[in-house]
């Protein structure tokens, strides 16, 4: 049955009735205790429909305006108040609560939500293009491209075209939720709506506008904007003004003061306010789309390359255009699905809110505790991770606000909005990305009355990857191989600054003032004072703006540290040149020493390490929440960090610069097209190289920089090093939650530092995942995911609990995939790397351990005090680098030009070979030929796609593999014995656990995805 409660009309829904609950409360509060899935509660003037939301965290329901109806005859809405609710659409005898259409209507809208997220990107993307042109455009906007063509660069346009965007977006949310109004008055809300109001805008847009050439409506939009930061203006339409970073003058500032058409403006608004479905054009509900769902779609722009054409000598009219980029984010695979942050959120987030609640005694205590929680995502893009969390944090504050009792939506928001402003911190090397995280909190926190928040000590623009994050480096100088040259660094330069820093890191001693530690630690008493400061009205907004800045100035202890750690951090990214004795270049230790205890500098170097650090968003963790890393760190990290390799990528830089660089067959061809570029496109070469010295910089602080010992090696992906920043910044009683690709457990280079999780006993849970479902849409079907949670070093976890080849989250609640490990059975299942073991299920695990623990170990590497065990002398080989080596490869079209000839699978010539070489694509277990390169097509070999051999192919003895390339006999003379078990090291990203092994002779050779197994002694004969 359908429960409905009814109370008088002079009682509001969200209203107490003496010390009793609001009527909205008990409704939710016995759908959520009860079988029953939907319910309602009226009061005669209004009625909402309500869902069980017991895991959901915020309200959900659907309220409709009978009085409004009525008194303004609007039959329409009547119409679908009645389809909507008529009895047969809701749980009725003979069928379960999930079989009834008002369920089957919810779900179609969730998935709705995710068609109207792809469909609206490209809309999104359309309606920034066709505003960038028609304002650049406009007679009336001359100011404007005088701007273009001297201090307004292609990205600060792009940035405040968004920023005007995002005032649509937010006026579009607030408008549709009627979160703006401070008064009932039903004048002053006429008044806003038909004058005002962006919902005026959509209707106008809706309607035939072409050809009007008149700039009247983009005039009234600037009023509307103005409306909102003007005080008096506002309250006069019983408005609240927002103000704020937002609503501010210098959001829009040039865009704002130009004029644009009619027609451009409503075609823009069209595109930002409704969709394509089928041909129909339908409006976008933005009242009921989550912040998420257009917060994803505007993050995929983030990555479009902003490019302004003024037309100039051409004379073409100006056109604002976003070029295609070639980051993940534009393909949509940054895109998290809630259901895997929701688990996140329960793994990592849940336990600490349980935990500080537990040690709290009264309903005060245990506010606090919840506005204490200090909640952080490293790599925050749109916020998605983070608006889950301040719901979840704020459903539970709303509930011990009102006695327990589920929560009113208007205590539910407000609730939301503290934990905004106390709890959620984050970080991103984007800007526009720190914009767009800026927006949703608003949009999800605002509160009818209030302006927006200030967000600016929370979000910060940084590369969480690049800083100090330990201010004792201070003292201890900077590392000696900080002066490691890179790509375009003077080689005798770098010996000399290496050098010297050594002599002065051995002439150290204590610094007698200055000390860091002191500094910081007024520092952050300074912050969380700051913190506390109000924001109930635009003025206390401003107040806490200016005292931000103020604490941050030039003179203040804060200015003198963050200099100090820019110089010490500027020494790993500044060129190394040659130097005058009078003038250093790049600082070193005593640099930073010197000004640490005088604020003594020797020439430019404040100026040089203060335009690196902005270059490269260097970012000092205990500087930027010095309130946060006074207290050990965060209580919560949660995210989902880019998985990207920090060594540039040639393919992907060429890809928009250069397509013949760009689309070379292999690395050999693409570096002497490379080497071209100083004398066929000089301002291209000189790009590349700035872009090769940054990659490799980036590399120099990874590797040397102390800030990542157990991922800092090998080659880097930046989700390790996220993995390894995250463990660090979170607090020793606080847990860590994030989404990393599973090589996190098994693969070599992370090995030291999952062993270090494992024996420190900080693994809570790894829950693999394939991306078979197509999660991520824009990474491949094979690539295999994990949702890591850790816990802090003080909260040790006994084991840890695992389940691998998940393909969603409804299998986590399958007992027999899930398996549990203590951190004395990694060293039984892998003594040597302590990698994760993968199994299927429970009872695979189970087995396998057994198996393990009764036979001995192949081959035991030396291990502390333990030596070496090898009872068959094994050792492994790497052989060929696909791409290191590829200056040494030929294909079969090189090789017969040059009149070499083809016998089996070698290449002859006047007594000298060239042998096949094997890539692990091309065999199998105890299969030598199970794949081959040959009769396929130019698309399969440019793509390094080979063809199973077929089983008449295998009948023929003669027939041999095929592959792509050839070495010469020398080069193998060099790498092998004389007989090899061949090992794929590389299967299927999504098969079980095992070696792949073929017996290969000793003129066939293994490229980097295989490896040799080398037994016995090596013969050095042919």
């Amino acid at each position: 049955f359908t429960p409905v409660h009814i109370v008088a009309v002079d009682q509001g829904l969200d209203e107490r009735s003496g010390r009793g609950r609001t009527p909205h409360a008990l409704v939710q509060d016995y759908l959520n205790r009860s079988d029953s899935l939907w319910g309602m509660v009226t009061n005669g003037a209004k009625l909402r429909l309500l869902r069980d939301s017991a895991r959901l965290s915020k309200p959900t329901y659907l309220e409709f305006d009978i009085q409004a109806m009525i008194e303004g005859n609007v039959y329409s809405e009547f119409v679908a108040l009645y389809r909507l609710l008529h009895a047969s659409r809701l749980p009725h005898s003979g069928m379960g609560p999930h079989e009834c259409l008002i369920e089957s209507y919810y779900n179609q809208g969730i998935e709705e939500g995710g068609r109207v997220r792809e469909k609206l990107r490209d809309g999104v993307r359309n309606a920034l293009e066709v505003l960038g042109s028609a304002l650049a455009r406009h007679p009336d906007s001359e100011a404007l491209r005088e701007a273009l063509s001297a201090r307004l660069d292609d990205t600060a346009y792009y940035r405040q075209l968004l920023n005007f965007v995002y005032r649509m977006l937010f006026l579009m949310v607030t408008e549709e939720r009627r979160l703006l109004f401070t008064s009932g008055d039903i004048r002053q809300q006429t008044v806003y709506d038909r004058y005002y109001s962006i919902t005026h805008l959509r209707e106008r847009a809706e309607r035939y506008f072409a050809g009007d050439t008149h700039s009247d409506l983009w005039a009234g939009l600037a009023q509307t904007f103005r409306l909102f930061r003007d005080d008096n203006a506002a309250r006069q339409l019983g408005l609240s003004p927002l103000n704020g970073e937002l609503f501010g003058r210098g959001a829009c500032r040039d865009i704002e003061s130009a004029s644009c058409t009619n027609e451009a403006f409503l075609a823009a608004m069209l595109s930002l306010s409704t969709f394509d479905d089928n041909g129909v054009r339908r409006r976008v509900n933005y009242a009921h789309l989550d912040v998420e769902e257009f917060g994803s779609v505007y993050e995929s722009l983030l990555d479009y390359r902003p490019v302004v054409d003024l037309g100039g000598a051409s004379g073409a009219p100006p056109r604002f255009q976003l070029a295609a980029g070639t980051e993940r984010k534009q393909t949509g695979s940054y895109y998290t699905p809630p259901e895997l942050v929701r688990e996140l959120v329960e793994s990592a987030l849940v336990p600490v809110m349980e935990e500080r609640l537990a040690e709290a005694n009264t309903g005060e205590d245990k506010e606090q505790a919840l506005l204490d929680l200090r909640v952080c995502d490293p790599a925050s893009g749109s916020g998605h991770f983070l608006l889950a969390a301040a719901r979840r944090i704020a459903r539970e504050l709303a509930r011990i606000r009102s006695s327990g009792d589920e929560p009113a939506p208007s205590e539910y928001r407000a609730a939301v909005r503290d934990v905004v402003r106390s709890c959620i911190y984050a970080v991103d090397k984007n800007p526009l990305a720190v914009d767009l995280c800026k927006v949703a909190l608003w949009i999800e926190s605002h509160a009818v009355g209030l302006p927006l928040g200030f967000l600016d000590h929370h979000v910060k623009c940084g590369d969480s990857l690049v800083g100090v994050m330990d201010l004792s480096v201070l003292e201890d100088g900077i590392p000696n191989d900080a002066y490691k040259p890179v790509t375009g660094d003077d080689k005798s330069a770098a010996a000399g600054y290496r050098k010297r820093n050594q002599q002065e890191r051995r002439g150290m001693r204590p610094l007698e003032q200055g000390r860091p530690e002191v500094s910081i630690r007024e520092i952050a008493e300074e912050h969380a004072i700051f913190a506390g400061m109000e924001e109930n009205n635009p003025k206390d907004v401003q107040a806490k703006f200016d005292r931000f800045w103020q604490l941050r100035g030039e003179g203040t202890q804060w200015w003198d540290l963050k200099i100090a750690c820019d110089l010490w951090t500027s020494a790993f990214f500044l060129p190394l040149m040659s130097e005058t004795p009078e003038a250093p270049q790049v600082p070193t230790t005593d640099t930073v020493r010197k000004w640490l205890e005088s604020r003594a500098i020797v020439g430019t170097l404040t100026g040089k390490a203060a335009a690196a650090a902005a270059q490269g968003n260097f970012f000092h963790w205990p500087l930027e929440f010095p309130e946060v890393f006074d207290n050990g760190g965060f209580d919560v990290v949660l995210g989902n960090p880019p998985w990207e390799r920090i060594k540039l990528q040639e393919k992907e830089f060429f890809e928009t610069r250069d397509r013949e660089i760009a689309d070379a067959p292999n690395k050999a061809a693409r570096d002497w097209l490379i080497r071209s570029l100083p004398q066929q496109n000089p301002a291209l070469a000189q790009e590349f190289a700035r872009a090769v010295h940054d990659a490799e910089s980036v590399s120099r602080f990874v590797r040397n920089g102390n800030r990542f010992p157990l991922t800092g090696r090998g080659d880097v992906n930046t989700y390790s090093i996220f993995a390894e920043t995250g463990r660090t910044i979170c607090g020793p009683t606080g847990r860590m939650g994030i989404i990393v690709p599973s090589g996190i457990a098994t693969d070599d280079t992370t090995k030291y530092f999952f062993s270090d999780l494992v024996d420190a006993r900080l693994l809570v849970s790894l829950y693999d995942f394939e991306n078979r479902e197509r999660v991520f849409p824009g990474i491949d079907s094979r690539i295999k995911f994990c949702l890591l949670t850790l816990t802090g070093a003080n909260r040790p976890s006994p084991q840890a609990e695992f389940a691998f080849f998940l393909y969603s989250t409804e299998q986590l609640q399958d007992e027999a995939r899930r398996f549990t490990l203590e951190p004395e059975d990694f060293a039984v299942f892998n003594p040597n790397t302590r990698t994760c073991p993968v199994f299927r299920t429970k009872k695979d695990a189970d087995i396998a351990g057994k198996m393990y623990r009764r036979a001995g170990v192949f081959w035991k590497e030396a291990r502390g005090d333990e030596p070496e065990n090898n009872p068959w002398g094994i050792n492994f080989q790497r052989m060929f680098d696909m791409s290191n080596d590829s200056g040494l490869f030929r294909t079969h079209e090189q090789l017969i030009s040059q009149g070499w000839k083809l016998e089996g699978n070698i290449f002859s010539k006047g007594g000298n070979f060239y042998f096949p070489l094997y890539e692990a694509k091309l065999f199998h277990q105890y299969d030598h030929r199970f794949g081959t390169f040959d009769d396929v097509d130019e698309g399969a070999l440019a793509g390094g796609n080979a063809r199973n051999m077929t089983a008449g192919e295998k009948a023929d003895p003669s027939n041999v593999v095929i592959p792509r390339y050839w070495v010469p006999k020398e080069e193998v003379n060099k790498r092998i014995a004389d007989r090899i078990n061949d090992y794929n090291s590389t299967p299927p990203p999504t098969a079980r656990p095992f070696y792949i092994l073929a017996e290969l002779a000793r003129n066939s050779l293994s490229g980097r995805s295989s490896g040799r197994r080398t037994s016995g002694p090596v013969s050095s004969q042919w």
